[in-house]
């Protein structure tokens, strides 16, 4: 679902989550517009996702929804342990607790940014890696980033594919 736990404050916010749940169950797939910044450089806030509850298999290094305490994530497959999977959100320190092969809502299918439009990669580049690397350790650039680029809007992606965005 997002990158950042949507607050479950209220009883809204749970019927939201319950919704969705239930959407992606029936349906199969589902677009959704992301919040939180744990994904960048791959996804950015307003970033608009396509999950898909049958794609399988899934590998290490897709990008999945997952629901764990009440809440819907949207992080990195980078680790399975028998029926758990490990996930972890591309600019945070730290991996995520392990959630069980049923709590794996879907998977990230497409990317919608503005009027582009595309497939998200499991392998991220060593530039994207680093650039993650630099904002899970670092706060402050973390915030710069999100700052900068609410000022002056999404830089140009000439010809690069960019890994997953979430929406």
């Amino acid at each position: 679902m997002f990158a950042e736990p949507i607050p479950l404050a209220d009883e809204t916010h749970q019927q939201q989550i319950s919704l969705v749940c239930d959407a992606l169950r029936l349906a199969g797939r589902l677009r959704l517009k992301v919040q939180g910044a744990s994904m960048l450089p791959a996804l950015w806030p307003g970033d608009v996702l396509t999950v898909d509850s049958n794609s399988e298999p899934l590998v290490c290094g897709d990008i999945v929804m997952v629901e764990r305490d009440g809440r819907l994530f949207v992080h990195r497959l980078v680790a399975r342990d028998g029926s758990y999977w490990i996930t972890c959100g591309d600019a945070v320190p730290q991996n995520d607790p392990p959630v069980e092969s049923r709590n794996v809502l879907g998977k990230i299918v497409g990317i919608q940014r503005g009027k582009r439009e595309w497939s998200p990669r499991a392998n991220v580049s060593l530039f994207e890696q680093c650039v993650a690397r630099l904002l899970a350790k670092n706060d402050c650039l973390k915030s710069l980033a999100l700052r900068s680029r609410n000022a002056f809007g999404p830089v140009k992606n000439r010809g690069r594919r960019i890994s997953l965005e979430l929406s």
